[in-house]
């Protein structure tokens, strides 16, 4: 007797990421390199991140993006948070419900919803992305902070499947 939990595989956790401070540039702040045939048709991969603005000068704007490569030149983006307003604000950004639909095609909420999760964001178009899981693909993870005068840390970044 008792509650049974289960635990989803964690791919990724990862602390080590770069602070973005000094610029006003959509900087990359933390990135992970998934491996080829991580992922299959029919799993739901689940990226959560967390980090923390400093300064309270402007707003910040988080966005998730997948590409071969570890730049933003050429990268997909796959979801974009709403304004980090705040000073010594912890923001949570998630991309939840996504599924792949086949072995080269990502279907997800829309990328620009401007929502830290997707979860509260359930009315949302969706749309398809190519992602071919026989390639490894980076997660990016970037700020664009308004104020160069403010700064950014990240804290984690996990990826999980849900298979």
């Amino acid at each position: 007797t008792g509650v049974q939990t289960c635990a989803l595989p964690i791919l990724s956790k990862t602390t080590t990421g770069t602070t973005v401070s000094g610029t006003a540039a959509e900087t990359i702040t933390m990135s992970y390199l998934v491996a080829a045939n991580t992922f299959q048709s029919g799993d739901n991969p689940e990226i959560i991140f967390s980090g923390r603005k400093s300064g309270a000068n402007n707003t910040g704007t988080l966005k998730m993006y997948i590409n071969t490569s570890n730049s933003l030149s050429g990268a997909t983006q796959v979801a974009q948070s709403g304004a980090i307003v705040s000073a010594a604000r912890t923001t949570n950004f998630e991309r939840r419900f996504c599924s792949f639909t086949s072995s080269t095609n990502l279907n997800l909420i829309s990328a620009t919803s401007g929502n830290n999760s997707d979860a509260i964001n359930v009315s949302a178009n969706e749309s398809d992305i190519t992602y071919d899981v026989t390639q490894a693909y980076y997660i990016i993870i970037s700020i664009q902070l308004v104020s160069s005068s403010d700064s950014y840390i990240p804290k984690m970044l996990v990826i999980r499947n849900n298979r």
